[in-house]
């Protein structure tokens, strides 16, 4: 019990420094003000690369999922059909 409390408490601020941070780059970027340490901003640099694949492997799971349930990404009816039983899923832009 107290291991399942300390692992959600763990993983719970881990997910609030990636979101602020995430706030901190798209708000401070350009202006080259941001707030985060240079260790957490070298180690999300580090790691892009495989993450964007990551994301990409998974939001392309997630569209064959939908698709074989018959919604969209927002929950919605699906827009297209191919006549073939699985619906074409539009990537947001």
């Amino acid at each position: 019990m107290v291991a399942s409390l300390f692992m959600l408490i763990f993983e719970t601020t881990m997910d609030t420094i990636f979101l602020c941070f995430l706030i901190d780059e798209k708000c401070n970027k350009a202006a080259g003000t941001m707030l985060a340490s240079e260790g957490l901003k070298q180690l999300v640099e580090k790691n892009g690369d495989r993450c964007d694949k990551y994301a990409k492997q998974q939001y392309e799971l997630n569209s064959k999922r939908e698709a074989h349930l018959g919604v969209t990404h927002d929950g919605t009816a699906p827009a297209q059909n191919n006549n073939v039983g699985t619906t074409v899923v539009v990537p947001p832009k």
